[in-house]
């Protein structure tokens, strides 16, 4: 059996939701409502808005837990191809609820994972955003096409200082063995807008919880030689082929935006940045607003341009 072809959509190595003005769910507002407790105001467990992702798979001999869209049934087509949202270093598959419950509305089946060492799943350490882009690069024949939003790329990119505070020259420096990860403030940096205390909890949770969270951080960061990962990935999508999409916020703090012009200069044109979004973003495009590059991602993941 062939296997189906997915849209495979990176994130930065991530930054409470944020405040801004304004697997079968129709309309997303709606869908929030319906997953709230109306009496304690509490996201209800087991649905893809909750804190923790609810779904479970065993692969490899570890646990990897994600959420998946509630797929709108009238608009679901067989070409409508799947989505698979992979999150960055610190983060979890909790930074795609909104975009998931917009991907779901539209049609699409999407899902987002929980990487191994974060969230929900086996505390094994592994992942930087990059990764999910050397995953596409050695699985081309599954993905059909890219969205990368907020990933460094630039060969020059620096890590932003709470995960290059681990590569300090001197050992005094670095995070002291056991030290808790500051899941809440590290997802909440980054961008132009506040975090809800809400949401805040549920990145700190997984660190709160269980202090492996945090030492899978310190061993990623210990074995990671960030340079070299850059250039693998500057030299694998030198000869990339797929229809691509860069998203990037252009308020990011931690990667310039002009960064993302610099990488692309040497790159094929079926790798295109989105000129076409409706709102101000930074670090975590969707976490700062799900809606503003829910509408560029679906024009160009169903009629390959970027732009509504």
């Amino acid at each position: 059996m062939a296997r189906r072809k997915i849209v495979a959509v990176p994130a930065a190595p991530a930054q409470l939701r944020r405040t801004r003005s304004s697997s079968r769910l129709v309309v997303v507002r709606a869908a929030e409502l319906e997953e709230i407790d109306p009496m304690t105001g509490e996201v209800i467990s087991g649905t893809s808005m909750a804190a923790e992702a609810n779904e479970r798979v065993q692969v490899g001999g570890n646990e990897w837990a994600f959420r998946s869209a509630t797929v709108n049934s009238k608009l679901a087509t067989p070409d409508k191809l799947p989505v698979v949202c992979l999150h960055g270093i610190g983060s979890s598959s909790y930074t795609y609820r909104n975009l998931l419950q917009l991907l779901g509305d539209a049609g699409h089946e999407a899902v987002a994972v929980d990487w191994l060492g974060h969230g929900a799943s086996s505390k094994a350490s592994y992942i930087l955003g990059q990764y999910g882009m050397l995953y596409a690069l050695e699985n081309e024949d599954s993905v059909a096409k890219l969205v990368i939003l907020n990933t460094p790329l630039a060969l020059k990119t620096a890590l932003r200082p709470e995960l290059a505070a681990y590569k300090n020259p001197l050992p005094f420096l670095r995070p002291k063995p056991g030290a808790k990860f500051a899941g809440d403030l590290f997802n909440a940096a980054g961008g132009p807008y506040a975090m809800q205390y809400r949401d805040a909890q549920a990145y700190d949770a997984p660190y709160q919880q269980d202090p492996a969270a945090s030492a899978a951080i310190a061993a990623i960061m210990e074995r990671v030689d960030f340079p070299a990962l850059l250039k693998r990935v500057d030299e694998g999508y030198l000869t990339w082929r797929k229809p691509s999409l860069l998203l990037f916020g252009s308020s990011d703090q931690f990667v310039p935006f002009k960064s993302v012009f610099e990488w692309l200069d040497s790159k094929r044109t079926s790798m295109k940045l989105a000129s076409n979004v409706e709102a101000k973003l930074g670090h975590n495009p969707q976490e700062d607003y799900a809606e503003a590059i829910a509408k560029p991602i679906l024009k160009f993941i169903e009629f390959g341009g970027e732009e509504a």
